[in-house]
C-alpha cells in the first residue's frame, strides 16, 4: 500500500529492526477497547503494512511505548496502560516472529488506588534500553514513588532493571529528581551510551515560577545503578516558550 506522509499508519515510537525493516504502532479505540497496532516497512518507509494488533484493553490511556530489537533480549515493546485516576500500569510485550505476533513478558511497575485523591499518582512514558553490560533496563515517569515520598504534585524519573533468573524487574532505581523541595517534573527520558557512560536527556521544569519546560541531562558511569545530580542542557532563550520531550526511539542492539 503506498502512503503519503500523513497516512503513515505509526505515530511514535517507530524503529529500525537489526534486519533493516522499519516497525512502529499506533492507539486505535473502538467500543471502550483501545488497541495498539504494528505497522512495517521494508522500503525505508515509503510504503506500510499493518500486521495486526499488539495488545488489546478495556482502558482508555494504552500505548505511549517504544521498541527495543536486542539480540540478547529480542523484540520487546513497553507501553503504559493506564485508567486514570484510579489505575496505572508499565507492561513489556514481547515478539518472536519479528512483529507479526505479540505475547505478554512482564509488569514493569503498576498500582490501583480504591478511592483516588488528591494530585495525579500516574505512570507514563516508558523506555526500554539495553545497558553496555548487556542489562536490561526500563525506565518511567513516576508521580507515584515522589507522592508516597512526601512529595505530592511532583514527578520522578525512575528505572528497574530486568532479572532474567527471577524472571521479574527489580527495585526501582531514582534517575533524575530535583533537589530539597524545589518542583520536579523529570521525564520523557531517553538514554544513549557514550562508550561506558550512559546519558540520559529529560524533560524538566525550572525551578522559578512560573516553571517554563527545560531539558536536562544526567550521567552513569556503573551501568544506571547510580545517576549524577541533574545538569541543564537546554532552555528556550525568551519566556514564556519552553523546551519539551527531548525523546529518541531508535533502539536496535546487535
Amino acid at each position: 500500500m503506498q502512503t503519503e506522509p500523513w497516512q503513515v499508519p505509526v505515530t511514535r515510537g517507530a524503529i529500525r529492526l537489526r534486519n533493516g525493516r522499519l516497525i512502529g504502532a499506533r492507539t486505535e479505540h473502538s467500543r471502550g477497547t483501545a488497541r495498539v497496532l504494528v505497522s512495517e516497512s521494508r522500503d525505508n518507509g515509503r510504503t506500510w503494512s499493518t500486521h495486526g494488533t499488539l495488545t488489546e484493553a478495556t482502558v482508555p490511556d494504552l500505548g505511549d511505548g517504544g521498541f527495543l530489537d536486542s539480540k540478547r533480549h529480542g523484540l520487546l515493546y513497553v507501553c503504559r496502560k493506564n485508567r486514570a485516576p484510579s489505575s496505572f500500569a508499565i507492561d513489556v510485550h514481547q515478539s518472536r516472529d519479528g512483529g507479526k505476533t505479540w505475547t505478554p513478558h512482564s509488569n514493569v511497575t503498576g498500582h490501583t488506588f480504591e478511592k483516588p485523591e488528591g494530585p495525579s499518582r500516574g505512570l507514563w512514558a516508558p523506555h526500554l534500553f539495553e545497558t553496555p553490560k548487556g542489562r536490561l533496563f526500563c525506565i518511567y515517569d513516576d508521580e507515584n514513588e515522589a507522592f508516597v515520598k512526601g512529595y505530592p504534585g511532583h514527578q520522578w524519573l525512575m528505572g528497574r532493571f530486568w532479572d532474567p533468573k527471577q524472571k521479574t524487574w527489580g527495585e526501582p532505581v531514582v534517575i533524575c529528581r530535583a533537589e530539597d523541595r524545589v518542583l520536579s517534573r523529570d521525564g520523557m527520558g531517553t538514554i544513549a551510551a557514550v562508550g561506558k557512560r550512559l546519558v540520559c536527556a529529560v524533560e524538566s521544569v525550572a525551578a522559578e515560577p512560573p516553571h517554563p519546560g527545560v531539558i536536562r541531562y544526567v550521567t552513569s558511569d556503573d551501568d544506571g545503578n547510580t545517576w549524577s545530580p541533574r545538569k541543564l542542557l537546554y532552555q528556550a532563550p525568551e519566556k514564556p516558550h519552553m523546551a519539551l520531550s527531548p525523546r529518541s526511539e531508535e533502539r536496535s542492539v546487535g
